[in-house]
């Protein structure tokens, strides 16, 4: 049976000057390895992803025919093993767009049922206006989190997330799977694909309905890639405690040492202090929404730098400085003393004649 590898050398020997397939041909470049037998799931996870998309939604039709142009060969041939009926063609595809937020999430609740393993345990938790996260913790502890847009489709009579493809995996220690492809949303309309070796990250940033690269990593770490890594630790916030969370408990200390740091002078302090304020204030607007500690700790170090600038400082000792003079000033001298006339209270000064 045909492999990705042989099936995208075949589209391109093609020659075909279309949007569309070049659209294919980077999607699955970035989305699946050359060994893999091609399924009809893959070309469904594109369909899906694709349609996601204004842009392609208003091609169903064009769609449709240049997949089954470059699909019926390869079955006449035999070389695939699924069949035309496994395809969901886009012409085929209906997209509804629920907006009301309970509904939605029911929806998402049946599905979520519908896929978990029996003696798993599920959650369904809206993340932003038009996002939902669905947990599935399985008998084994082993965690997927799958992200879902509002759009919904009609798969065999059952409503279903259009996209299903944006899944993250952990092991039972809570820790990225190494054994799966990983695919998520990390910025609206931009999507990461990688996979966890031993050596760090390895994968693409690919953006928009083009599914043009943004960016390729290898042997990288999710902290060199800010957006991966928000985006991460926004999802890992639901099930990991803040307070055995090494990134929370190390965002807190860098603030307390920066306040520290300020405070007793420290040539690098300020430096220190907009570094450890920049990364806490990401952190609460991105991951830690509303957590009370961070957010006073945060104030509390916006407070010591403002008396610590070295400009406020200087008003503020030039401002002591006046307020001293102006209250020596009010007191007489020793000769103004002596000079000046005795005044009884019981009787008013003699006026000048």
């Amino acid at each position: 049976m045909l492999k990705v590898g042989d099936f995208l050398k075949y589209l391109i020997a093609s020659e075909v000057d279309s949007t569309y397939l070049r659209t294919f041909i980077l999607y699955f470049q970035h989305s699946f390895q050359a060994d893999e037998l091609l399924g009809a799931d893959m070309i469904n996870h594109f369909v899906r992803q694709t349609l996601h998309y204004t842009h392609w939604q208003q091609q169903r039709s064009q769609m449709t025919a240049e997949l089954q142009e470059w699909l019926t060969p390869l079955w006449n041939e035999e070389l695939i093993s699924f069949s035309p009926t496994d395809i969901q063609w886009p012409s085929e595809v209906q997209i509804l767009e629920i907006e009301n937020t309970a509904e939605w999430i029911e929806a998402l609740q049946k599905h979520i049922k519908k896929i978990a393993a029996s003696g798993a345990t599920t959650k369904i938790l809206q993340d932003t206006e038009g996002t939902a996260l669905g947990f599935i913790l399985q008998a084994n502890g082993e965690l997927e989190v799958h992200q879902w847009h509002r759009q919904m489709t009609i798969r065999r009579g059952l409503l279903e997330p259009l996209r299903k493809d944006l899944i993250l995996h952990y092991t039972s220690d809570l820790e990225l799977s190494g054994l799966h492809q990983q695919r998520w949303e990390i910025a609206p309309y931009s999507v990461a694909s990688f996979t966890l070796q031993t050596s760090g990250l390895a994968g693409v940033v690919f953006r928009g309905h083009s599914f043009q690269l943004q960016h390729s990593f290898v042997e990288t770490s999710a902290l060199q890639i800010p957006s991966l890594f928000w985006a991460l630790k926004r999802v890992e916030q639901h099930f990991v405690s803040r307070e055995s969370d090494p990134f929370y408990q190390n965002l807190l200390d860098s603030i307390e040492s920066a306040i520290l740091s300020i405070r007793i002078g420290e040539a690098t302090s300020q430096e220190k202090a907009m570094d450890a304020m920049a990364q806490a204030q990401n952190a609460l607007e991105s991951v830690f929404v509303g957590d009370k500690l961070l957010a006073l700790l945060i104030r509390d170090l916006q407070h010591t730098l403002e008396l610590h600038q070295p400009d406020v400082r200087s008003r503020r000792e030039a401002t002591q400085r006046v307020s001293v003079n102006r209250a020596r000033d009010s007191f007489p001298s020793q000769d103004e003393k002596e000079s000046a006339p005795i005044i009884h209270r019981d009787r008013q000064p003699e006026s000048e004649l």
